[in-house]
């Protein structure tokens, strides 16, 4: 388990490389909105072929 603090950093190291974009939850301006940069994008795409696809499949069977 990470603690607060490991995942702060690992999500910040995440933003200082262009993978993630962050910014403020506009109805809680406590909280956060994390949200994947092309670059993200397509460094994951590039680690996990096929991952969008499976994700996408997965939503719509959970829609039905």
């Amino acid at each position: 388990q990470l603690g607060i603090g490991a995942r702060h950093r690992t999500v910040m190291a995440l933003v200082d490389t262009g993978l993630l974009e962050q910014t403020s939850d506009p109805d809680d301006q406590r909280a956060s909105q994390l949200s994947l940069t092309p670059l993200g994008k397509s460094t994951l795409e590039s680690a996990l072929p096929g991952y969008f696809q499976i994700i996408t499949k997965f939503m719509k069977d959970e829609a039905a």
